[in-house]
């Protein structure tokens, strides 16, 4: 916290970058589109119906969710290659 007691000041995350040697702290923070990326891959993952975590699709066709067994992958391989 700074003296203050705010943690997200700009001039508090800046000073933070610099004594941790973290360069181009300013520029992300002056991007307006500073982790637009990210939220576009979120948008893509719910519009494709992602929601579990880990979630593979294996050419665009196959499609795995959650913790599977070995066999469950060498079968969506398999389908993946025909």
């Amino acid at each position: 916290m700074n003296p203050q007691g705010n943690q997200c000041c700009r001039e508090f995350l800046l000073e933070c970058a610099q004594k941790v040697g973290l360069e181009g702290a300013a520029e992300f923070l002056d991007d307006p589109n500073n982790g637009l990326q990210e939220v576009m891959e979120d948008l893509d993952k719910y519009s494709s119906n992602i929601t579990g975590v880990p979630y593979y699709v294996l050419n665009g066709k196959v499609k795995l969710s959650g913790g599977q067994p070995p066999e469950a992958f060498l079968r969506a391989f398999e389908a993946a290659a025909n």
